[in-house]
């Protein structure tokens, strides 16, 4: 059994694999086709080979699972710009990268710490801490 929605070849198909639906009436699959950033296809192998046209990307999944994904692509402006400030190991994978991406940082201005007036004159509310680059 398949579920179509396209017309025409597919952009991205995917084969071979152990497809998880996350639908309760029919929960594994064994192909997923793609068009415009969109599925339009989940079935086998056999039934999306339709839609499989001479400019389709193919990935043969040997076998593996694939399964559906969230992407939450959003920000808080104040603790992603503070995070920007921060020493980032994200891309390092050795002592050698770690040690350079330190070293990089230890060499940029430094950051002090500047106290903001609360904007209220209630002892009660607590100043606001922010970082800001020195030039030195």
């Amino acid at each position: 059994m398949i579920d179509t929605i396209s017309d025409g070849p597919a952009d991205l198909v995917f084969t071979g694999g152990a497809v998880y639906t996350v639908d309760a009436a029919r929960p594994w699959a064994q192909a997923v086709a793609v068009k415009d950033g969109r599925i339009v296809a989940v079935g086998t192998d056999g039934s999306v080979a339709d839609l499989i046209g001479p400019k389709t990307e193919v990935h043969d999944l040997d076998g593996r699972m694939l399964l559906p994904g969230f992407h939450d692509a959003h920000v808080h402006p104040p603790s992603g710009g503070l995070e920007m400030l921060e020493c980032n190991l994200n891309e390092a994978y050795t002592r050698e990268g770690y040690e350079r991406i330190v070293a990089d940082y230890a060499a940029q201005p430094k950051l002090i710490e500047t106290a903001l007036a609360p904007p209220s004159t209630d002892p009660q509310k607590v100043p606001v801490t922010v970082l800001s680059r020195c030039l030195q």
